[in-house]
């Protein structure tokens, strides 16, 4: 008996399989999309365990939204079988780069390392561990940057399970079966950059007890390594976790500061072009090329080495002397699931029916020309950075090298302060250059700078407090750190989220998130009214949107909560636009009157779903933008106060 299918795709190749399922890259029926599907093996449906891995799988990657996380369409659960929907990331595994072009220079490797830790850090935020990152879960795109994949053993923070990952890039405690942190991550991520920069993981082994005793005891060889990375390797990979940076986000700082320092501001732009480079030399390894070679979107046979979502080298090995946890030959095609997220055996309410799915505008994202590989950065900017000649997919149109115009590019700037007390500020925003309109593009970088500003002068009397006062930690760093929903070249959208490292018990306030949206033409901040049709606004139709956020909930955004009003949206509810839909992040949770858990509670809503409440003219736009991520970050500036 053959494979089950998922109703709605066409398969196009299989991308890998092991014990517990199978990736492949499929076709989106109604859209044309290229997406990965990750299948769980028929007769493991009936195993709760693995089926409720699977499920928590599903919900984990349903809570992240992140450029550096391969996105989740959709998850189908039906008598035949199930699977999750991902999106199909065209790149190849850092694993294949690595075999391919090990050592990377150390600017390459930077970049990679600081892609890999926001990933990460998305899912820290959202109280999630990774525990197998390494390289075959790392995807290189065509531009350079990296996107995160397989989330199959992934925990919650704070959580034990069983001692399961990759043998040389287990963290000390996690060799011993100790709760998940993310420090244990940061730990994976500081092993794989050692392998990176230096051609080979930070110890060798035949066995596992061999892996396990040197993670545990032995000292890092740091003389391989270029004096001024060393530190880096020092802190990330220390053998207490108390030791590390607390969470991927934090180590970035440090990352950047080194990085900078070292190599100079444009750092990670180089870092960026060296990938690239070594990319285009293994890219009709991608998994989309030759689908795109063929020009038809029809099923092509033969195997590749690249990587989409869910598709990359084997899985992990148990600690404790079990053998082969993951088993298989799909990288999260079954890691030893059942562990996820604790081992739930619900994931809530599970899609019926994948033609329904988030995918039903984004067939042209499928869309490159093979003619030449084509880096294309967040911001906008592209340069033609291997010519490989042959014919180029037909929806493509003719390539040129845009970079050849002068582009706009969307950067992060950043500030430390050092304030009394023994804490520091890290102010970082976002700021545009490229511009034609120079009174525009001031307009622009005012209205960036201002929210991060208000908000930081908001949370740092409280933050500077004595300890006595605030009952926080003798040391800690109150900072900013931005996300980029629109990249451009008409509309840009910039969330800000701010955090507190001071005290583990303070909850940060509502205004702690804040949303802005602008117009490029004229500098103008966009509000409410400007994104969302008058229908949206009044008492019926607050409550509808709210129906589409959460159908389970009557009019409101949480189980507890009172009906949506249209006073609500932008205030309460965050609106923040990006190129799939737009995203309503509960903030103001006593307005809305939802418990404190939900603060932060994000609902993505693709613009097909909008129709009746969104400005067409605005979802015309943003599917039309740059998605997020900015092009590059400068050093901290330090000061004193």
């Amino acid at each position: 008996m053959g494979d089950w299918a998922l109703p709605g795709y066409s398969e196009v190749r299989e991308l890998g399989r092991g014990g517990f399922g199978r990736v492949v890259l499929a076709r989106h029926d109604a859209s044309g999309a290229q997406v990965a599907v990750k299948y769980l093996t028929a007769n493991l449906l009936a195993d709760q365990r693995f089926l409720g891995g699977f499920r928590a799988e599903a919900r984990i990657l349903r809570q992240l939204d992140s450029p550096h996380i391969a996105r989740l369409y959709d998850f189908v659960e039906t008598e035949h079988g199930a699977a999750i929907v991902m999106e199909a990331v065209d790149g190849i595994s850092l694993r294949a780069l690595l075999d391919e072009d090990a050592p990377l220079e150390p600017q390459a490797a930077l970049a990679v390392l600081k892609g890999s830790l926001l990933g990460l850090g998305t899912a820290h935020e959202r109280g999630v561990v990774h525990r197998d990152y390494k390289p075959p879960n790392v995807l290189v795109r065509a531009d350079g940057q990296s996107t995160l994949i397989d989330f199959g053993i992934a925990l919650r923070s704070g959580q034990s399970g069983l001692a399961l990952g990759t043998p040389p890039y287990m963290a000390p405690e996690q060799w011993q079966g100790a709760p998940a942190t993310p420090a244990t991550d940061v730990y994976a991520a500081t092993c794989v950059f050692f392998e990176c920069v230096t051609g080979h993981t930070p110890f060798q082994g035949e066995t596992e007890q061999a892996y396990r005793a040197q993670h545990t005891n032995a000292q890092v060889p740091l003389r391989e390594l270029p004096e001024a990375l060393r530190g880096l390797v020092v802190r990330g990979m220390a053998k207490h976790p108390a030791e590390r940076p607390v969470a991927a986000g934090a180590f970035v700082a440090e990352l950047e500061r080194v990085a900078t320092a070292e190599y100079g501001p444009d750092w990670e732009s180089n870092g960026w072009r060296r990938l690239a480079e070594a990319a285009a030399g293994l890219a009709a390894l991608f998994p989309l090329a030759a689908l795109l070679a063929s020009g038809s979107g029809a099923p092509v046979g033969g195997a590749v080495g690249g990587g989409a979502a869910g598709g990359g080298a084997a899985g992990g090995v148990g600690a404790g002397g079990t053998g082969t946890a993951a088993g298989g030959g799909a990288s999260g095609a079954g890691s030893g699931g059942a562990q996820a997220a604790g081992g739930a055996a619900h994931a809530g309410t599970v899609a019926q029916g994948a033609g329904k799915s988030l995918l039903s505008g984004i067939g042209a994202k499928a869309s490159v020309a093979i003619a030449g590989v084509i880096v294309v950065g967040a911001a906008g900017t592209a340069a033609v950075v291997a010519s490989r000649g042959g014919d180029h997919h037909p929806s493509a149109g003719p390539t040129r090298p845009t970079a050849a115009v002068q582009p706009l590019r969307v950067n992060v700037a950043s500030t430390s302060t050092t304030l009394h007390k023994g804490r520091t500020m890290i102010t970082r925003y976002i700021q545009v250059s490229g511009l034609k309109d120079a009174a525009v593009q001031a307009k622009v970088n005012k209205a960036l700078r201002a929210p991060v500003d208000r908000t930081l002068a908001q949370l740092k009397p409280a933050f500077v407090m004595s300890a006595g006062q605030a009952m926080s930690l003798p040391t800690g760093t109150l900072e900013s750190a931005p996300t980029v929903g629109l990249g451009g070249p008409k509309l840009l959208s910039v969330t800000y989220t701010f955090a507190d490292s001071s005290d583990s018990n303070r909850q940060i306030p509502a205004s702690s998130q804040d949303t802005v949206v602008l117009d490029l033409a004229t500098g103008r901040a966009l509000g409410v009214a400007d994104l969302l049709l008058p229908a949206a606004r009044t008492a019926a139709g607050a409550r509808a949107l709210a129906r589409i956020m959460d159908p389970q909930v009557n009019g409101g955004v949480c189980a507890q909560g009172q009906p949506l009003t249209g006073h609500d949206l932008g205030r309460g509810l965050e609106i923040a636009p990006t190129v799939t839909g737009i995203t309503f992040t509960i903030r103001g949770w006593i307005d809305l009157g939802c418990p404190h858990a939900d603060l932060g509670r994000a609902f993505d809503v693709p613009y097909e779903k909008l129709g009746a409440y969104v400005r067409p003219e605005i979802a015309a736009t943003a599917k039309a933008s740059q998605p997020g991520t900015a092009t590059k970050t400068a050093a901290p500036t330090p000061t004193h106060s």
